[in-house]
C-alpha cells in the first residue's frame, strides 16, 4: 500500500461527522448507487476563524474528526486564506500586519506554526513585502499563484512567486488562479470584457495563461457567466460551477480547453446555501458543500461525473466564523 496525499480548498462551518440525507437535486436524479469503496474522509484541515483571545481572525489546524484544534497565529491583526503546500509541510496565508501598508501580506509557515515569515525575504523585497490573497501552490511545491494586492483598485492581479529563485511574475488581471496538472498553465476568471456594462457586474469569462508570464492570455469562455467555482481537473479539461441568474439555480459544466466543447454534467442544482465545491481526483467525483439553514449543519454531497450520488455526511459545531479552509487528506491505494 502507498499513501497519496491530496489538498483541496473548502470553505465551511464544521466539526463532527454525522451522516444524513442528500439535500441537492440535479437534472439526472436517479436511484442512488453508492460505490463499494467510497472515498475516505479524514486528514487535517487548515482554516481561518475569529479568535476570542486576539479578537481577530487567526489560522488554525485540526483533524477532521474534531481533535487537536491548534491555533497557529496570534497576531493582533487578521490572518486568512491559508493553503497547504503539496507535501503538507508548509502553509501559505495572508496576514494584515501593520507593516503591510493596508493590504494583506503573503506569509509562509511550517505546518505546526513555526518558521513564520513573509514570502520573498531577499532582495528586492526586504522592505516591500509581497501583498496578496487566495494563494494556490503549484503541483511541484516551488511556485505559488495568488491574487496580488496593489492598493487601489484592489487585489485583482494574478501573479506567480517562484520560491527557488525568489522571483515574482505578473501574469494578468484576474481572480482565483488554478494550476494545470503539469504546472505549466493557469486558469483564472476576469470580467475585463464587461467592465463598461452598467448592470450585471457578475459577468466574467475564464482565461488561460502561461505560468511563466510569457505570451497573452487565451479567452476560454465568451458567455459572460457567474463562476462560483472552477478547477483545472485534467490535462485538457476545466470543470466549473456557474450560477444561472435566470433560474437562480446552479449548473456544473465541463469544458475541453483544446476544442472549446462544453458538456453539462448537471443542470438546475437546488442548493439552499452553497458554501464550496471540491474536486476529488482519485474518485473522479465532486463534493458539493452546502449549509443547511434549518439544522445549522454543513452538508457534503459527493457525486460522480454521471451525477449519481455516492456519499453524504454532515459536519457541525465549530464557530460560524470558520472560513477559507484547505483540506489535507490521505488516500490509500494499491502499490
Amino acid at each position: 500500500m502507498k499513501t497519496i496525499k491530496v489538498f483541496k480548498r473548502i470553505s465551511f462551518v464544521t466539526l463532527m461527522i454525522v451522516f444524513g440525507a442528500c439535500t441537492l437535486l440535479g437534472e439526472n436524479d436517479s436511484e442512488e448507487t453508492p460505490l463499494e469503496d467510497p472515498p475516505p474522509v479524514g486528514g487535517k484541515l487548515v482554516f481561518s476563524m475569529e479568535d476570542s483571545a486576539t479578537e481577530q481572525r487567526q489560522i488554525f489546524t485540526m483533524n477532521i474528526d474534531g481533535s487537536e484544534l491548534i491555533r497557529l497565529t496570534d497576531n493582533r491583526r487578521a490572518s486568512g486564506y491559508p493553503a497547504w503546500s503539496p507535501d503538507g509541510n508548509r502553509i501559505a496565508y495572508s496576514t494584515d500586519l501593520i507593516e503591510c501598508s493596508g493590504d494583506p501580506c503573503v506569509y509562509l509557515m511550517n505546518e505546526e506554526g513555526s518558521g513564520k515569515g513573509p514570502m520573498g525575504m531577499s532582495s528586492p523585497y526586504p522592505d516591500d513585502e509581497i501583498t496578496g490573497a487566495h494563494s494556490s501552490w503549484g503541483p511541484d511545491g516551488n511556485m505559488i499563484a495568488f491574487n496580488r494586492c496593489l492598493g487601489f483598485p484592489g487585489c485583482g492581479f494574478v501573479s506567480v512567486y517562484d520560491l527557488e529563485s525568489d522571483s515574482l511574475k505578473y501574469i494578468s488581471g484576474g481572480w482565483y488562479p488554478s494550476w494545470s496538472p503539469d504546472g505549466a498553465y493557469l486558469v483564472y476568471s476576469s470580467g475585463r470584457a464587461y467592465q463598461d456594462e452598467e448592470e450585471d457586474h457578475w459577468r466574467e469569462d475564464l482565461y488561460l495563461a502561461n505560468a511563466s508570464g510569457k505570451g497573452e492570455s487565451f479567452r476560454l469562455t465568451t458567455l459572460g457567466e457567474d463562476y462560483e467555482w472552477f478547477e483545472w481537473i485534467r490535462e485538457n479539461e476545466v470543470l466549473f460551477l456557474r450560477h444561472n441568474h435566470q433560474t437562480d439555480l446552479k449548473d456544473v459544466i465541463l469544458i475541453n480547453i483544446d476544442t472549446g466543447k462544453r458538456e453539462t454534467i448537471a443542470r438546475d442544482i437546488k442548493v439552499g446555501y452553497l458554501k464550496e465545491v471540491l474536486w476529488y481526483p482519485e474518485g473522479e467525483s465532486l463534493f458539493i458543500v452546502s449549509y443547511d439553514l434549518e439544522t445549522g449543519e454543513l452538508v457534503f454531497d459527493l457525486y460522480n461525473l454521471n451525477w449519481r450520488h455516492i456519499q453524504n455526511f454532515r459536519l457541525t459545531e465549530l464557530d460560524a466564523t470558520v472560513d477559507d479552509i484547505d483540506w489535507h487528506y490521505e488516500v490509500e491505494a494499491n502499490s
